[in-house]
């Protein structure tokens, strides 16, 4: 159907190419700001598992990666601790090595975790749209 003349025709919001990109950036920002904006503010959302666990693997895979090195075995936990065979650790992950890398440990596992929410968000969104499901 033809609208008539004189009649202007609007193309849906998320028609135009720039409005494509609204909702995946959308998300990125959220993603990101979830860790990141308690970041900034000197605060860390480290509770169970996080506090006891991933915080002082970080800071061993840091201690590792400044010395130069993966580090494999742990001596300082129980009679010794096999990092590379214990997949939580996740000492060989390109995420994780970056942040250790870069930042402090605690620093370092909140942006690995606004990376990770923010990737989820858009790995959610770009799969859901490929059934038209947005």
């Amino acid at each position: 159907m033809v609208p008539p003349q004189g009649v202007l025709v609007h193309a849906p919001l998320l028609a135009r190419p720039s409005a494509r990109l609204l909702v995946p950036a959308s998300l990125a920002v959220l993603g990101l700001a979830f860790a990141l904006v308690p970041l900034a503010q000197g605060n860390f959302f480290f509770y169970w598992d996080n506090a006891q666990q991933h915080v002082a693997q970080t800071a061993f895979l840091q201690d590792g990666l400044h010395a130069g090195t993966i580090p494999q075995w742990w001596p300082k936990v129980g009679l010794g601790f096999p990092t590379t065979a214990e997949g939580q650790s996740a000492h060989y992950h390109p995420i994780r090595l970056l942040c250790a890398w870069l930042f402090s440990a605690p620093a370092a596992l909140m942006w690995e975790l606004a990376l990770y929410f923010c990737l989820a968000g858009l790995g959610t969104y770009f799969f859901l749209r490929e059934f038209r499901l947005h």
